[in-house]
């Protein structure tokens, strides 16, 4: 293996440990906070590097599709929001794994929407992801069939943003779509939280609930979905920047292993081996998706 590819796959791994820490500490967090303040925080702390080092480089802070890149931000959170709830709930794994699952909504999506006919190359394979998501859930859907339910919504709102980002892609270049999601999404987080305080949904003034926000633990593991998502991302664009996405976006899904040993090491979960085996052929079908659907190099050039 070329230096570049094994620097970009080791890139993919870090990431997606960053992720799964993430989930980590959403999961401990969401133990005695809401869930919409890990969301508050996963943006604020997301947006403010992203945000000076713009400023820093001096890159102008302007784009062309406003309109779309507040709608690819409006997926996005709402991507994150639900998924955060699933793990609230649900096995650190599993909701995990039913997030991995968007390459296949992005298939479905893209042949609907863009008019690609991969779609129907890949069929089989999507046919698979879900029957390894119903293999992946039974074990809980009688339980928590309101979050396996949340967490599928959750990968189909990021299926949903990445077919936007393919459109924005023709005008906006990377760092932009990332630094503006950031932006919306930490003014949607604020403004989510001070609608559900205002209603009632959420007690921010509770004696619980200030407790845990002046317990420096509680505060270590917000800052900690803040930084390891956000970390995760950088490391992720590094990986891409590196490498060709045939070659490193199935490490990926190193994510949802590393999952599983956090929901075993730290929450005590014991996943069955029915739930084992449909999170691997969920995962074995989201990889095949991907190098599926890769996009193949223009003739008389080096892929």
């Amino acid at each position: 293996m070329r230096r570049n590819t094994v620097i970009a796959v080791l890139l993919m791994a870090a990431s997606s440990l960053s992720f799964a820490v993430m989930g980590g500490c959403v999961k401990a967090s969401t133990a005695g906070l809401p869930f919409l303040i890990a969301v508050l925080f996963r943006s604020v702390v997301g947006m403010l590097p992203l945000l000076a080092w713009f400023l820093w480089t001096r890159r102008p802070l302007t784009a062309v599709q406003h309109g779309l890149l507040f709608v690819r931000s409006i997926f996005g959170f709402c991507a994150m929001c639900t998924f955060f709830l699933a793990i609230e709930s649900l096995p650190l794994a599993t909701a995990v794994v039913l997030n991995c699952s968007s390459p296949v909504f992005v298939v479905i999506l893209a042949g609907l929407l863009l008019k690609e006919r991969t779609a129907v190359a890949v069929f089989p394979l999507v046919a698979a992801a879900f029957a390894g998501v119903a293999l992946l859930v039974s074990p809980d859907f009688p339980s928590f069939e309101l979050e396996c339910v949340l967490g599928l919504a959750s990968a189909l709102f990021a299926a949903m943003a990445y077919v936007t980002v393919k459109r924005l892609s023709a005008t906006e270049s990377p760092a932009t779509i990332v630094l503006f999601f950031s932006i919306y999404s930490a003014v949607f987080s604020v403004a989510t939280v001070a609608a559900a305080a205002a209603f009632g949904w959420i007690d921010l003034g509770g004696d619980r609930v200030v407790a845990m926000i002046a317990d420096p633990a509680e505060i270590g593991l917000l800052l900690g979905v803040g930084v390891s998502g956000t970390l995760g991302q950088v490391l992720l664009t590094s990986a891409y920047a590196r490498e060709r996405a045939s070659v490193v976006s199935p490490f990926q899904y190193l994510s949802p292993i590393f999952s599983y040993g956090l929901g075993i090491a730290l929450f005590g979960e014991h996943p069955t081996p029915l739930s084992l085996a449909g999170g691997a052929v969920v995962i074995a079908a989201s990889i095949g998706v991907l190098l599926v659907t890769r996009e193949r190099p223009a003739p008389g050039t080096v892929e």
